[in-house]
Order: structure tokens, then sequence, then C-alpha cells
């Protein structure tokens, strides 16, 4: 026997699947906003043809900073000519990757020093193992002591050593040299593009 069909003309069952339905976008629109909503941000707040700059005039030699480009952490060091020279003279078989080869970076970029710009040098600040931020530790740090380090800069989740041209150390988990953006000194003015 077929079911019986429900009247056509009953107001209230339509009002009521008319609310279901309604509630049901309104869920799916709510869900789908709350996915894509950082994205849709990201991009009105910065372009990716943006160009980012940061003022570095006032930095001293020898100087580290951490700063935020694109949500992500960008060191800058203003290094020593002596600090420059000590990278230039380190042994290739204390690095994993000593030329840069399997690294991101400018051709420019392609030297002991890892930059295009005596003095300087800009990397993002992201461990190349587990992707996980940096800190940044002197020469007289107590970690760096009796071992043939010079400072450099150590990753918080699996303790990978970089030195201050961001080469990863040959015993360390890492594989790659941190990643070098493309930069450029212009009127005292760090000047990135994004990648």
């Amino acid at each position: 026997m077929p079911p019986e069909s429900l009247p056509a003309d009953n107001p209230r069952r339509l009002a009521l699947r008319l609310s279901v339905k309604i509630m049901l976008w309104l869920a799916v629109l709510m869900t789908v906003w709350v996915l894509f909503s950082p994205f849709g941000r990201e991009t009105q707040t910065r372009p990716l043809s943006e160009q980012i700059s940061f003022p570095v005039g006032d930095m001293q030699i020898g100087e580290v900073r951490i700063v935020e480009w694109l949500s992500k952490p960008l060191i800058i060091v203003r290094r020593s000519s002596a600090l420059e020279a000590q990278l230039i003279a380190a042994d290739e078989v204390l690095y994993r990757d000593p030329l840069s080869q399997a690294s991101v970076q400018p051709e420019s970029a392609l030297n002991a020093q890892r930059s295009h710009t005596d003095n300087w040098f800009v990397a993002l600040g992201l461990g190349t193992g587990m992707g996980c931020a940096l800190t940044y530790k002197p020469a007289a740090a107590e970690i760096f002591q009796g071992k043939p380090w010079s400072g450099g800069f150590v990753d918080g989740c699996d303790a990978a050593h970089y030195d201050l041209a961001g080469r990863v150390y040959a015993d360390q988990k890492a594989r790659l040299n941190l990643t070098v953006p493309v930069w450029e000194l212009v009127d005292q003015q760090l000047v990135l593009k994004p990648q």
C-alpha cells in the first residue's frame, strides 16, 4: 500500500521545511566563512605584489633582529668584516650543505656568506627540519663552548644549529640551510619582495 502523500497545501509544513533549508544553508555558509576568511584577510591587508621594507640604518655591527614578514619571522644580521672572514674560512666539512647547492636562496647569495651585500645577512627565521622558530645564540653562549661554532641560530623543535650565514651543521637533524629571500638594501631600508 503506497504511503499517504502529505497535503501540498499545508502552510505550516511548508514553513517548517523552508526554515530547515535556510538554517542548513546558513550553517554551510558560516562553515565556509570560518575556514577561508583568514586567507582573505591576509591578501586584503598585504597583496602578494607588495614590497615590504624595514629600517636598518640604526643597526649596530653584530646586532641581530628578528622581525615579522608575511606572518613569518625574518632574521636580519649586521655582521662584522671579521665574522664574514671567519665564515669564508670555515672548514666545509662542518656543514651539511656548505655551498648551498640544495638550499633555497637567490643566485647572488651562492657564497659562504649567503649574501650579496657585505656585512648583511637576511633569512627566514624558521628551521628547515620541522619549520619551527629559531632563537639567536651569541658566540659567548654556553651551547657553543668547546665547539667550532661562533654563534648562530638554534631551532626550537629539533635543536638544529645554524651559523650566522644560515648554514646547518653536518651533525644536525635539519638537511637544508635557512631560506634566503630576495632582498636589497636601499637608503638604509631592507626591501623585500614576497616569493
